[in-house]
């Protein structure tokens, strides 16, 4: 509970400090990506502190890639060691 506080007062302050630079600056794009940023960063860090499995992107590049690999081996005529 407590990280989950800690880590919402660094995103206040990260926002505090830097939200405004950029609207004085009329940097709408940036603001936005910077706000779906730090809000996803923001979600993550405190669902990460209350110990949920979040999957992990790089079994997802795996599975995508693994198909892609094989074909290319097999095209090529390498077999995987055993």
């Amino acid at each position: 509970m407590m990280d989950s506080i800690a880590l919402l007062l660094l995103a206040a302050c990260i926002a505090y400090k830097e939200i405004p630079r950029m609207r004085r600056a009329r940097r709408h794009r940036d603001l936005l990506v910077f706000t779906v940023m730090l809000l996803a960063g923001t979600i993550l860090g405190i669902l990460q502190s209350a110990r949920v499995p979040l999957p992990n992107p790089l079994d997802w590049m795996t599975m995508v890639y693994r198909p892609v690999s094989q074909g290319v081996d097999a095209l090529i005529g390498w077999r995987e060691p055993q």
